[in-house]
């Protein structure tokens, strides 16, 4: 009986971790880490738009789909350089 339930819970671990492990991509826009402070880039992240950040497009469900949008939003066209 107990080794039935082992056998139960591991099969529903197995089954639930990868879909808990599925994230989704966002194009994020953030400062460039330097000294110039007003330049920015879009790049694709697993995760949500931090503090000074700002989250463009999304969510996508691969990291490539992600990638292409990033060439078709005005916002990510060029870094800012005033």
């Amino acid at each position: 009986m107990f080794r039935k339930l082992i056998i139960a819970g591991a099969t529903l671990a197995a089954l639930t971790v990868p879909t808990l492990a599925a994230s989704d991509w966002n194009v994020i826009k953030g400062n460039r880490p330097s000294s110039d402070n007003q330049s920015s880039l879009c790049f694709v992240a697993d995760r949500a738009a931090a503090m000074g950040e700002e989250q463009i497009g999304g969510p996508f469900k691969s990291q490539a789909l992600g990638l292409d949008a990033v060439k078709k939003y005005a916002a990510c066209d060029a870094p800012n350089h005033s």
